[in-house]
């Protein structure tokens, strides 16, 4: 395995209705397969997690509305 990059959590562990963590926005398949990742792999969840978060941010600001961008992996 190549090296790995540091894990994105925040100590905020706790999954929405969608199954996305509210403290680093990676999906719960996502937080289970990183220590099992290789850099490439772990490099487009971080991709995937700062999109939902700005997604999240935008609807929060749109008062929930929906965006157009899937926010899920799966």
């Amino acid at each position: 395995m190549t090296d790995t990059l540091t894990s994105p959590c925040i100590r905020i562990c706790q999954l929405d209705q969608d199954h996305i963590c509210i403290g680093c926005y990676r999906s719960a398949e996502e937080i289970g397969a990183w220590w099992q990742a290789d850099s490439a792999t772990q490099q487009a969840i971080l991709t995937l997690a700062r999109q939902r978060q700005r997604d999240y941010a935008a609807r929060r600001r749109n008062n929930g509305a929906i965006s157009s961008t899937n926010t899920t992996s799966q």
